[in-house]
This record gives C-alpha cells, sequence and structure tokens, in this order.
C-alpha cells in the first residue's frame, strides 16, 4: 500500500515502485502548457484580447494586497476616535479601553487563520482567481458593514464586520503568494516576491495615514472602509474578466507514475539538469482529467503540512515575529504619544507610517535580492536557496532584537528612538521574503497554497491574534493612566499619562524581547535544515 511522504525540500508524491519530485526552478511556461487542453481553438489569440499577461496578474495581485493591509491600519492609525468610540458604544472605563481596541485589531484574523485552512484546500481543486473573486466580494460586504457600524454606533456591529473581513481575506492570502513563486521570472523570483510584501508594510504605512485623516474629517472613519470597498469592486471585476484561462490553473498535482498510466491521461514533463541530479521526475495531470484522479483526503493533506519538523520551526518563530511586530504596530502609536515624542495622533501616525512604508519598500525587496544573489553562486547545489533562506532568517532577526533593545534604552530621546526603531524595523523587513521562500522550498507547488495557509494559522493563532489583546491588557495594567479621555468634546490622551512613562517604556520592551523566540526558533531551524541537506546531497551520490 503506498504512502504519502515528504522529502527534504519541496517535493510531496506518493512512493511506491519509483519516487516522484518536483524542480521548484522547472520552467512555469511548459507548466502552464500543460495544463492547457491539447486541442484549442484557432481563435485563443483574439479570445486573449484585452487579457493581462504574468506581470500583470502580480500587479494585480500586489493592488489588492495593498487594499488588504491598508484596511488593516486604519484601526491602528486613529486609537483616540475608535477609543473614543469603545467608550461611547460600550461605557466602557478609559482604563480598560486598550483590551477592547485590541479585540478590533486582531478579531478579523481569527476567521482569517480559520478560513485560510480551507481555502488553502480548496486550492487543490479551484482555479485561484475565482477564490480570490468570491473571497474579495465577501471582503467589501464585510468593510461596508464595518463603515455602517459608526452610524448605528455600535461596537458589536464593527467587530462582525472585522470578523467577516477575515474570512474574505483569507482566499487571497493562501493562493497569491503559491501563484507569484510559480509565475515570476525564475532569476528574479524572489524579488518578485519582495515587491509582493513590500505592499503589506507599505499598505499598513498608508492605513495608519489613510485612517487617521478620514477619523478626523467630515466623514469620519466610516468614509474610509466606504472608499477601499469601491475600490475593491474593481479589483473583483478585474479578477473575474481580465485574467487569461492560462493564468487561472487549478495548481498542477504530482501523483504517482501507476495511477496515471492506468487511466492514460498522463503527461511526462522532460527532465530538466537539475531533476537528472535529484534523479527524479514528475508527472504533470491535464486540467479536464484532474477530475479522474482521487480526491486527497484533507486530514492526509494536512499531516504532511504540519508533520515537517524545518517548517514547523520556521512557522513558530514566523509567530513571535508575528507578535511583536503586530504589538508594534497597533501600540507604538499610542505608546509614543504616551512618552511625549509626539503631541497629536496625526503627526505620530505620518511618522510611524512614513517609517514602516520606507523601510517595507527598501526592505523588503533587498530580502529577496541577497537570497536570489547567494543562491546564484552555486545554482545546482540542492536546497541552496531554501537553507540561504533560513539563515537570513536566524541573522536579520537577531540584528532586529538588538537595534529593538537600543531603541527601547533610547525611549526618551526622540531622535535617537526613531534612528533605532527604523533600524529595527528595517531588519523585521527584510526577513519576510526569506521566510516566504523557505515555507515554499519545503513543499511541491501542488502544496504551496497549503503551506502557506497553515503558516497563516499558526503566525495568527499564536502571533497577532493574541497580541493586541494581550499587550493590551499588559498596557492598561503597567501604564493605566494612558488610556483617551474626552476634554472640551474631543477625545485626547488622558494628562495622568505623565506617571506611567516607565509602564509604556516596559510595554514596548515585552514587544521586543518576545522576538528572542523567533531567534530561538530559526537558529534551531538552521541546524535541521543544513543537516536535511547534508542527508539529500549524500542520497543524489548513490
Amino acid at each position: 500500500m503506498t504512502s504519502p511522504q515528504v522529502s527534504g525540500y519541496g517535493p510531496v508524491a506518493v512512493i511506491a515502485a519509483s519516487s516522484t519530485t518536483h524542480s521548484e526552478d522547472d520552467v512555469p511556461e511548459s507548466a502552464s502548457l500543460l495544463s492547457r487542453p491539447l486541442l484549442s481553438d484557432s481563435s485563443s489569440d483574439s479570445v486573449n484580447m484585452g487579457k493581462i499577461g504574468k506581470q500583470g496578474a502580480i500587479v494585480l495581485l500586489c493592488s489588492i494586497n495593498l487594499l488588504n493591509y491598508i484596511d488593516r491600519g486604519i484601526i491602528p492609525g486613529a486609537p483616540d476616535n475608535f477609543n473614543s468610540f469603545i467608550t461611547d458604544t460600550l461605557g466602557v472605563s478609559v482604563l480598560n479601553q486598550s483590551l477592547y481596541f485590541g479585540l478590533l485589531t486582531s478579531a478579523f484574523i481569527a476567521s482569517y487563520s480559520v478560513f485560510s485552512m480551507i481555502f488553502g484546500y480548496y486550492a487543490l481543486t479551484h482555479r485561484p482567481f475565482r477564490i480570490i473573486a468570491l473571497g474579495m466580494s465577501v471582503w467589501v460586504v464585510a468593510v461596508a458593514i464595518c463603515g455602517i457600524a459608526q452610524s448605528v454606533e455600535s461596537y458589536y456591529v464593527l467587530i462582525i464586520g472585522r470578523l467577516i473581513s477575515g474570512v474574505g481575506e483569507a482566499s487571497f492570502q493562501c493562493t497569491a503568494t503559491p501563484f507569484i513563486n510559480r509565475y515570476a521570472p525564475p532569476a528574479k523570483r524572489s524579488l518578485y516576491l519582495g515587491i509582493y510584501l513590500a505592499s503589506i508594510t507599505v499598505g499598513t504605512a498608508i492605513g495608519y495615514i489613510y485612517g487617521s485623516i478620514f477619523a478626523s474629517s467630515g466623514f469620519g472613519w466610516a468614509g474610509a472602509y466606504y472608499l477601499e470597498g469601491l475600490l475593491m469592486v474593481g479589483f473583483i471585476i478585474c479578477c473575474i474578466t481580465i485574467v487569461p484561462d492560462e493564468l487561472n490553473q487549478i495548481p498542477i498535482k504530482e501523483v504517482h507514475r501507476d495511477e496515471l498510466e492506468s487511466k492514460q491521461s498522463s503527461i511526462m514533463m522532460p527532465n530538466t539538469p537539475e531533476d537528472m541530479e535529484k534523479a527524479s521526475s514528475t508527472i504533470f495531470i491535464e486540467d479536464k482529467d484532474r477530475g479522474s484522479v482521487q480526491k486527497p483526503s484533507f486530514f492526509m493533506e494536512w499531516w504532511i503540512i504540519f508533520s515537517n519538523l524545518p517548517f514547523m520551526l520556521i512557522i513558530l518563530g514566523h509567530a513571535a515575529y508575528t507578535f511583536s511586530l503586530a504589538a508594534m504596530s497597533t501600540f507604538s502609536p499610542a505608546i509614543f504619544i504616551g512618552l511625549g515624542l509626539f503631541e497629536s495622533e496625526t503627526t505620530v501616525s505620518l511618522m510611524f507610517g512614513g517609517l514602516v512604508a520606507i523601510t517595507g519598500t527598501i526592505g523588503t525587496p533587498l530580502g529577496g535580492i541577497l537570497v536570489d544573489y547567494l543562491a546564484k553562486k552555486k545554482p545546482d547545489e540542492i536546497g541552496r536557496r531554501c537553507l540561504i533562506s533560513v539563515k537570513a532568517l536566524f541573522y536579520f532577526m537577531l540584528a532586529a532584537v538588538v537595534f529593538g533593545l537600543i531603541m527601547v534604552a533610547f525611549a526618551s530621546t526622540k531622535m535617537l528612538c526613531l534612528l533605532f526603531l527604523t533600524l529595527c524595523l528595517f531588519f523585521m523587513c527584510a526577513l519576510s521574503v526569506p521566510e516566504t521562500i523557505a515555507v515554499l522550498e519545503l513543499f511541491p507547488k501542488s502544496r504551496q497554497s497549503m503551506a502557506v495557509a497553515a503558516n497563516t494559522l499558526i503566525i495568527h493563532a499564536l502571533g497577532d491574534v493574541p497580541s493586541p489583546i494581550i499587550l493590551g491588557a499588559i498596557k492598561d495594567s503597567w501604564a493605566p493612566h494612558c488610556g483617551t479621555v474626552e476634554i472640551d468634546g474631543e477625545a485626547k490622551l488622558n494628562p495622568d499619562c505623565s506617571m506611567d512613562h516607565s509602564g509604556l517604556r516596559d510595554v514596548l520592551l515585552f514587544a521586543v524581547v518576545w522576538l528572542v523566540w523567533g531567534v530561538m526558533f530559526w537558529g534551531a531551524s538552521v541546524f535541521i535544515v543544513k543537516r536535511r541537506q547534508q542527508e539529500e546531497k549524500r542520497r543524489a551520490l548513490v
């Protein structure tokens, strides 16, 4: 009886008489070609007029991702307005505002994490842009509900809207990254991933400014939700109408050779030089015949993902990183106001948002460029790209911890604090691409959506879902006088906050020290991935 196996790098196959593996560097154009019907209509060229190409599809995905993260930045970008909304609608004391504020920022992530598992599994059998269009339609409804919450003055309506938005966003996040990894030019794949991931930090930064501007305008923060919903409708129409079929294929599934031969519907890809070196061959299923292969077991597929030890170490380190980043993103503006570094909410949102945008725009692609540069030195070495990525994670995180601790030490000095905050954020952004590459390199293309979904579940369950809630409770406890109060009809920082400066500094220190978990997990993953690489090399020599 055959059983699923996971190899050290990338390929997952059903092993029996022979092993089926898949090289990460296989040409995506060939895979796309095999997914089309063998007999095509002569009018196909005219049908594709007005359609976008691979780069256009990647730009579309980056634009959707940017808007998703602008949405995430609205609430932390206007803390005083939302804290005032919490007090007005729930009657909550200013001493307990941060807990409910944290719930608002993390509510959508709870549903996002759960549904990413579902969408990740369905990505095995459904076209990616159909999944994205469906999910983003749900997202539009969700942000409309968020806008309505201000009109009806209901905290519960707002949190329901945030929960539903997580369902929609899950469909996008688990399909976009594998798509880019599959269709980006192989020589610049990490750079393309870096540009995509840079839209995360840039989007969040824009969200701070966007949310702050709308919250202080006559439209209120509800206007921010309505406008982004209208913009997303345009992107949904693009997903449905201008993406060609050859870029909207079900991910190619690797299965056992004997099963395909018995159905007479298999096509064997010629071995690349790297495939020959790894003594492997890859079999693809024609798109129209995929339904003839037995549908994979939901639980068995997920067991294969979660039983991969290097993968678990990498995503646990990512969860620690996400915990700290979410804490800093949510509460740093409020903490900096409380420490007296800035006078107003708008000013701190502009400054913090600008720092995040700059470090994200520069640091994220540079992390990808570094991996591409080092991987080119020995392109045929088995597992090199994965090992380089994991090492980058460890050293970048170590640098972020060092600069973060120095930032806390100079928290009372504005320029020095901002300087070391910038360096800390730079290295945190730089590790985004290596982490994504490491996750993708451990699995074949057919399971990369599931790997991304599993990564999403863990980093949110242990990262930015509990982080704002825990940090909010800690801030309320360690700095109880730093909430928002109403002064002359305006929501402002409690004047007694100066009594709790040491507590605010300790809250910031807690967020930085939590990064040490990432250093430990990624340090362990370097050891294990390197050992597996050596084992793979020995097997290749046999």
